[in-house]
């Protein structure tokens, strides 16, 4: 029996640019992706650079690919399903290397009162597990609001009404 380390690696065979470009469409369809996300998938696939930068250039040119479209959905999926605060997804977006000028707009469009409900639901949901009449619970809360990219003024406002608002006896 043969050691597997013996064995020359495997080469994969080469990809066909054109199912790549359709296979990357379809994902495109399905999803919000942005351009950082199908240069990494076009990074990793086995086709010659050329073929790699036309089939950017396809998805783009077919709004595919759209950074400012992703930017706005993306905040608004994080925000309202995610429980994501603002400064958590603009970092999120910064790191998927979107304009800045789009993600000022997907922060824009975010609305504020929406926003301040967010906050507390997730502030109450996570309060629920802690006595707010204990420096260190807040505390807790506070830095749990701040790692979840809520902004320090709201956390610490919302954080006030969680504790100034009478307890609700339990229902039995």
């Amino acid at each position: 029996m043969k050691s597997k380390s013996n064995e020359a690696p495997r080469r994969k065979k080469p990809q066909d640019p054109e199912k790549v470009k359709v296979r990357l469409a379809g994902l495109c369809v399905r999803a919000e992706q942005c351009r950082h996300d199908i240069v990494e998938k076009l990074r990793k696939a086995d086709i010659p650079a050329d073929d790699k930068r036309a089939i950017l250039a396809e998805l783009i040119a077919g709004r595919f690919i759209d950074d400012a479209r992703y930017a706005r959905s993306f905040a608004r999926d994080k925000v309202r399903f995610a429980g994501w605060g603002r400064l958590k997804v603009q970092q999120a977006l910064r790191l998927k290397k979107v304009d800045a000028s789009h993600i000022r707009t997907a922060m824009m469009e975010i609305d504020d009162e929406e926003y301040a409900a967010i906050l507390e639901k997730v502030a109450r949901r996570k309060s629920a597990e802690l006595d707010l009449e204990v420096y260190e619970d807040r505390m807790k809360l506070m830095r749990f609001l701040l790692g979840r990219g809520f902004e320090p003024n709201l956390s610490v406002a919302v954080v006030g009404k969680l504790r100034r608002e009478p307890e609700q006896p339990e229902c039995e």
